[in-house]
């Protein structure tokens, strides 16, 4: 059984293990960097340490209007980055044999797993890749 949360953005769910997450926050701004990517939420102190925001929106290229008031960071237990997402969903305990590899995906891509819920696929955030692809580790 593998433990995880699901946030929404855009209205998308994605899921992200447990084990991944040191803690989540209500969303905070950051101090914006020069020449930094468009995805770049900019610098925030969070208990005392520099983390790097990173804004799902826009590093998934969806659109709309994000909703200010729900809006909450994921802080990862890998390295020092808070993950900007519209809301946490919920949390849901997912049977191993119900994981499933993404069609025409590689174990290179960051959305390689999903599992199905409540007539949705979720598609699971492989963190180390997903840090690697942002080049903040």
């Amino acid at each position: 059984m593998s433990d995880f949360i699901i946030f929404n953005v855009a209205n998308k769910p994605f899921a992200v293990h447990f084990s991944e997450i040191d803690e989540i926050q209500a969303a905070i701004e950051g101090t914006p960097l020069p020449f930094a990517e468009p995805w770049h939420g900019g610098v925030a102190n969070i208990r005392g340490g520099l983390y790097t925001i990173i804004n799902l929106r826009k590093k998934f290229n969806l659109f709309g209007q994000a909703p200010d008031s729900y809006q909450k960071i994921i802080l990862l237990r890998q390295a020092k980055v808070a993950l900007l997402v519209d809301d946490i969903e919920n949390t849901a305990s997912i049977e191993e044999t119900d994981i499933e590899r993404v069609p025409d995906s590689s174990e290179k891509d960051i959305f390689h797993q999903a599992f199905r819920l409540d007539n949705r696929v979720i598609p699971i955030l492989h963190v180390t890749l997903f840090l690697a692809s942002t080049k903040t580790i």
